[in-house]
């Protein structure tokens, strides 16, 4: 999943910086508990440097950690935020949403419910070509494959998603270049 990351960020913060040039600090909430935080952190790292941004990184475990989180951030001058699809971030999007209004904070998102549900930008994993290809490993183990000789297969196509009224409403303008980019725009 590591290996993965670093193109995903790096397309995240390019997008986020496109839409937002004013960003130079931008607060990651990853739940230092998960054994992959360490990777996830290195990686958003090598990203903000090289779109030329701060990271700074706040410990989201539960909910009232990921509000602590969100008011630290502010507290230290993040002008942007990168949340991932943590339980904990999943189960509390709306309220996350909400705050990076409050705040007009331009945030990227790792999952499209985010955008669908009033967020600016999301790019991750498109989990309905993920469920089509999780259908064809059930139809070989079906027909009598053994599940520990198929081979383990990374996520494939990853979807950009911008929501055009959360960029007007929040004062950004969206490049022509990031929208022939973009999988899909939510008007």
């Amino acid at each position: 999943m590591i290996s993965m990351l670093a193109p995903l960020l790096s397309a995240a913060a390019s997008a986020t910086r496109l839409i937002a040039p004013q960003v130079t600090r931008v607060a990651a909430m990853l739940n230092m508990a998960n054994p992959t935080a360490r990777g996830e952190q290195r990686e958003v790292e090598r990203a903000a440097q090289a779109v030329g941004v701060q990271a700074l990184f706040f410990d989201v475990r539960d909910a009232d950690g990921l509000k602590r989180s969100l008011d630290a951030a502010v507290a230290e001058g993040a002008d942007a935020l990168l949340i991932n699809s943590e339980a904990v971030a999943m189960a509390n999007r709306d309220a996350i949403i909400n705050f990076a209004w409050k705040h007009r904070l331009p945030a990227m998102y790792s999952a499209r419910e985010y955008t669908e549900g009033g967020g600016l930008v999301s790019y991750g994993v498109n989990y309905r070509d993920l469920y089509h290809r999780a259908a064809s490993y059930a139809a070989k183990i079906l027909k009598g494959a053994k599940p520990g000789e198929l081979p383990i297969e990374r996520p494939t196509k990853f979807s950009l998603v911008i929501n055009v009224r959360a960029a007007t409403a929040q004062g950004h303008s969206i490049p022509s270049d990031l929208l022939l980019r973009t999988d899909e725009l939510i008007r």
